[in-house]
């Protein structure tokens, strides 16, 4: 048996083997010969594999990552796995909402071609001589049509329905995420800040990164791991737990 001093942060045990590649020939953890595998760990799985299958060889490759202390530059592959989790798991959980996009470039194909026919320069670029100084009555003015202030007023009208329609999504997508029904802003902010940090890291600089880098990414994921621990349970064996995801999504 594993005595319990060598259980690490979160239960990642030290110097433990990586879990393999066949998860799905693991029952209920054998803590002798797979310390690692805990129970909330099989239904972890279990849980992600019902709701986004697709997600599972992510999850058990950052668990692998994580307890492999000598694979050389995995905190990348870490950051990786854990933006492509935190990207598609809300909205493998939550109703979908038809996207919608602005249409960028033929509106603003449009607003070029007007912009082209009322002799403005093809390059966007106005050129304003320094003699020329707002009047009294206010600001200098460009007389314009009222075709080319109607397309940019479409681009302008667009680019909010787009922006509505991602919020939308982004909530639809967290509905179910915390067993909470609708997730509160804070769960929403935490998890997108997340995917930003994940994805900024993920892509290797061109200076080294320093040590500890590597330890604050296995913590990182050993976060992410406890909220899906959380999720992949009933909503009322998460209550006793909500004070302090509070607590700490708070910090943030």
């Amino acid at each position: 048996m594993v005595d319990d001093n060598s259980y690490g942060h979160h239960g990642f045990v030290i110097d433990a083997g990586p879990p393999g590649d066949d998860w799905r020939a693991l029952e209920e953890p054998d803590s002798d010969s797979e310390p690692w595998w805990t129970l909330e760990r099989v239904v972890l799985v279990r849980w992600l594999n019902r709701c986004a299958p697709a997600l599972v060889p992510y999850y058990l490759g950052a668990l692998r990552l994580a307890v492999l202390d000598s694979f050389h530059g995995r905190v990348h592959f870490i950051a990786h796995a854990i933006r492509e989790i935190c990207n598609r798991l809300p909205g493998a959980l939550g109703p979908e909402v038809k996207r919608r996009d602005a249409g960028y470039e033929p509106l603003t194909d449009k607003i070029r071609d007007q912009w082209v026919a009322e002799n403005l320069p093809e390059d966007g670029r106005l050129r304003i001589s320094d003699e020329s100084v707002p009047s009294a009555s206010g600001p200098l003015r460009q007389e314009v049509s009222v075709e080319l202030l109607e397309s940019v007023g479409r681009l302008i009208a667009d680019h909010n329905d787009a922006k509505a329609n991602r919020l939308a999504r982004e909530q639809a997508s967290f509905s179910d995420l915390t067993n909470f029904g609708t997730a509160p802003a804070f769960a929403r902010k935490v998890w997108q800040k997340r995917k930003r940090d994940a994805h900024k890291f993920a892509h290797a600089a061109d200076y080294p990164r320093p040590p500890e880098s590597d330890q604050e990414w296995v913590k990182r994921f050993e976060e992410l791991e406890r909220d899906l621990i959380a999720m992949s349970r009933p909503a009322q064996q998460n209550l006793d737990e909500l004070d302090e995801l509070l607590a700490e999504a708070n910090k943030r």
